[in-house]
């Protein structure tokens, strides 16, 4: 009984957990993409079952920030290897539990975490605060 417990409040916490390097990524020097972009692109991109938070929040931040459907490894490979692309914006949805959250997380050059914006709503009775 407490086992299942305990698996059931891991998982609910770790549920809206991604991959967070703590380290800049190092680019490989013999990659390299054509530009393809204007200069100051900032690549937006947000969860695969939500495409329209992306191109929310690619309104939101002005006329550099681009929508994209790609994934993040494509996205991250665009921001390190194309000269134009100067950030990136993930935008993840969480709506699979209680406590339903939306963080925006913006990455430079190095893919470096910049700032982050995240958002709980608690459905079950509750109302949205700021989680840093």
């Amino acid at each position: 009984m407490y086992r299942a417990v305990f698996l059931f409040v891991m998982l609910s916490l770790l549920a809206g957990c991604g991959s967070e390097p703590t380290q800049p990524e190092v680019p490989d020097p013999s990659t390299h993409l054509a530009p393809s972009e204007q200069p100051g692109t900032v690549i937006v991109i947000s969860n695969a079952e939500f495409p329209w938070a992306a191109r929310d929040v690619a309104s939101v931040l002005g006329s550099n920030a681009r929508a994209y459907d790609l994934s993040l490894f494509e996205a991250r490979r665009q921001v390190m290897y194309n000269p134009n692309v100067t950030g990136l914006v993930e935008v993840v949805l969480n709506l699979d539990q209680a406590y339903e959250t939306v963080a925006a997380v913006c990455r430079d050059k190095s893919t470096t975490k910049v700032w982050q914006e995240t958002r709980v709503i608690n459905f079950m009775g509750g109302s949205g605060w700021p989680v840093t």
